[in-house]
């Protein structure tokens, strides 16, 4: 088959084609007259559903392509011709102007003159491109305007529509729409080039609320008025199946925006799951380190453990010798004490010795030299309990150095005991129940633990 810059493959499960819309819009079964058939890629569909057409081209080659598929077709200027002449009266139940009218000088005139053709329950479907399509507003706010081979500035179109131009088109040819049907493409999915990232987010932002912008072609179906009172006021086919497909897409978007929003919870999950990982990553290399302490605390402990025995045995060395040391204060004390009696007893005799020898000198002057002895041997006693008594002091003092000595000794040896203490008790339940399940395998040390501490330290 001939191929033309207007040849099309047609879809009919692609709603949103002019040509599957107006297929679709057309009963089966109809007799059509296709105005503007080019190669006949609409009558083809349109005989595979049980329809007669007729055509209108202007192009030859076009046409003897289009005259495969059709009953009959004129080569011809729609505008300058007599349809009415050109196919004899006949009357058509419905009569395509597929992307016709923007090519035409006079398409008013056009319009009346194909509705004159309809049988009085016949149908026009017209498609014709929007003007005001979000890509045309945002190349003109850039400053250009440039004709393309086909779309919306189609370099042979003589005339540009927007939605209110082909209201009052179909108003003037004395036509009510029955069906108003909508073809569309987003603002990067047109002919015209487009870079959204050069405009600025708010002016996309007021583009897109227009919902004519989105829309690429108006597809009209429309009766003549003499014939409305015999049409059923019912939607064609083609109007159900695009309010299906519209509600369709509007469930899309809501399930789109749904699993959007499902993708950002299951990322945050990711996170918090990757979070979750890493913070579990760290605990095990900080139990491990932990364990690691542990390790280093059971051997401290342990050696902590043995210089505790050595320094008990010391304790009780020191205990021992102090005992003993006492022991010999005290048996000091008691000798200084009975030379105390001794010295102070030679002193009283030798006082009474005087006492005598005065009461007695004129008496016995034979008894003074006795008493001068006595006199010299108290004096003897006197040098004897003062070296006795200077003894028991230095004596007394090396005893006390001694204590001090060994009550420093003992205080030390308490606060180390005092710190190993704490040292047991500040572990961790965990470690302290560790520890204790560790010395049940070493009966001897755990016996010698309690023996040190009694079973408030280590309990069975």
């Amino acid at each position: 088959m001939l191929t033309t810059p207007y040849s099309y493959n047609i879809d009919l499960n692609d709603l949103n084609t002019s040509h599957s819309l107006a297929v679709l819009s057309v009963r089966a079964g109809s007799r059509v007259l296709d105005i503007g058939a080019a190669d006949g890629s609409v009558a083809k569909i349109l005989k595979q559903r049980g329809c007669q057409v007729w055509a209108v081209e202007m192009d030859e080659n076009a046409a003897r392509a289009a005259a495969l598929v059709c009953e009959h077709v004129v080569v011809g200027d729609v505008e300058s011709m007599d349809l009415d002449d050109a196919f004899g009266g006949m009357r058509f139940d419905a009569v395509l102007l597929l992307d016709v009218l923007e090519h035409l000088r006079e398409p008013l005139s056009a319009l009346k003159r194909s509705a004159k053709l309809l049988e009085p329950d016949g149908q026009i479907v017209a498609s014709i491109p929007n003007v005001t399509h979000g890509a045309v507003r945002l190349s003109l706010l850039r400053g250009t305007f440039r004709y393309t081979e086909t779309g919306l500035l189609d370099r042979t179109h003589l005339r540009f529509f927007d939605r209110d131009a082909v209201e009052q088109l179909f108003a003037e040819a004395g036509l009510e729409v029955a069906d108003r049907l909508r073809v569309t493409r987003g603002l990067t999915e047109t002919e015209i080039p487009i870079d959204l990232a050069g405009f600025p987010p708010s002016v996309i932002s007021d583009v897109e609320r227009d919902p004519e912008s989105a829309t690429f072609q108006f597809v009209m179906v429309a009766k003549t008025r003499s014939g409305i009172g015999s049409w059923h006021q019912s939607e064609s086919l083609a109007a159900r199946l695009q309010e299906q497909v519209h509600q369709l897409e509007r469930q899309f978007r809501e399930c789109e925006g749904y699993a959007k929003s499902l993708e950002r919870r299951i990322q945050e999950h990711d996170q918090t799951s990757r979070q979750a990982s890493r913070d579990i990553a760290d605990l095990a290399l900080r139990l491990d380190e932990a364990k690691a302490a542990l390790e280093e605390r059971g051997d401290a402990l342990s050696g902590r453990m043995e210089e505790l025995h050595h320094r008990d045995r010391e304790l009780r060395y020191a205990q021992s010798s102090l005992a003993i040391q006492e022991a010999f204060i005290s048996e000091l004390r008691q000798k200084m004490l009975d030379r105390d009696r001794e010295a102070a007893d030679l002193a009283g005799q030798a006082q009474n010795a005087q006492m005598y020898a005065l009461d007695r000198d004129r008496e016995a002057a034979d008894l003074a030299q006795q008493v001068q002895n006595a006199q010299m041997c108290a004096l003897d006693r006197d040098r004897e309990a003062a070296a006795l008594i200077e003894e028991a002091q230095s004596a007394r003092v090396r005893a006390a150095s001694e204590l001090a000595t060994v009550q420093a000794r003992q205080l030390y040896t308490a606060e180390e005991l005092t710190r190993a203490q704490t040292a047991l008790s500040a572990p961790s339940i965990r470690t302290v129940t560790r520890f204790s399940a560790w010395l049940r395998t070493h009966p001897r040390l755990r016996n010698s633990l309690r023996w040190c501490f009694g079973s408030m330290f280590l309990p069975s």
